[in-house]
């Protein structure tokens, strides 16, 4: 999956937690994690305002690893990564250090805007390395 900004840089994102945590544990970076569903408008706002920011897509590509998980349907496997995450609402974006050491995540709940994401992105990454 993919998203690409106005000028045309793409942010790979990962589908399955499996692949976004093997690259994190080998590139270091950490994951950012857009938990998202079709009925979610707020969830779709972020994809065609903040996800295309270019500087968001330049922070994105270079110091993290996105995953996408779709929690449209109401499954069991849905139902049990809300809970490993401790998610409330929709949209959610998850960061995660890179060891995916849930007791270090961050949980960002609501739409936000790119300004407010790459100022969560970089404390973030800060805290990370403190």
């Amino acid at each position: 999956v993919t998203a690409a900004a106005d000028d045309g840089a793409v942010v790979h994102r990962y589908t399955t937690e499996t692949e976004a945590y093997a690259v994190a544990a080998k590139t270091g970076k950490p994951v950012l994690i857009d938990m998202w569903a079709e009925w979610c408008e707020a969830c779709k706002k972020l994809d065609v305002s903040t996800f295309v920011d270019p500087m968001v897509v330049q922070v994105l590509t270079e110091q993290w690893v996105t995953l996408k998980l779709d929690l449209t349907e109401d499954t069991a496997a849905t139902d049990a990564v809300q809970t490993r995450y401790g998610l409330q609402s929709l949209p959610t974006l998850v960061l995660m250090p890179a060891s995916g050491d849930l007791a270090g995540r961050e949980l960002i709940t609501g739409y936000v805007n790119s300004g407010q994401l790459l100022e969560h992105l970089a404390r973030f990454r800060q805290k990370q390395a403190d």
